[in-house]
């Protein structure tokens, strides 16, 4: 079920599954069950990236009858697109995460700063 996009609070909820004080417990004690939550959780991540085009592209209640655009449809819309990509982005930061570049390229020369120091402290000691 979490696979399929369902919150681990939902699927708590449903008879015959565990509480999620349970879960939390073989989440502690289980590394087979770590395992296997993981991979669902990563395929949930998969998931919910997919349905964000689907989201994205459906336009079915974005106007009323008359042409006029349902401003509230949309901004639910707006609303899961960022939830589904903000939680794949938490979930699988490396693939959908955001990127920091941190190449830095140029020379720094230590012997030139520390003379536009001794400049400025002598200016400042006039």
């Amino acid at each position: 079920l979490l696979m399929e996009g369902q919150s681990l609070v939902h699927i708590c909820s449903l008879d015959n599954m565990p509480s999620r004080q349970t879960v939390a417990r073989w989440l502690a004690a289980k590394p087979d069950f770590q395992q296997r939550y993981k991979q669902a959780r990563e395929v949930q991540a998969e998931f919910m990236a997919d349905e964000l085009l689907e989201l994205a592209d459906d336009a079915t209640e974005d106007f009323y009858g008359e042409g006029q655009p349902n401003r509230v449809a949309v901004q639910r819309s707006k609303l899961k697109i960022d939830t589904r990509k903000w939680v794949a982005s938490k979930l699988l930061p490396r693939k959908y995460g955001d990127r920091i570049d941190m190449n830095v390229t140029g020379e720094i020369s230590l012997a030139e700063m520390v003379k536009e120091a001794r400049a400025r402290a002598d200016k400042q000691s006039r």
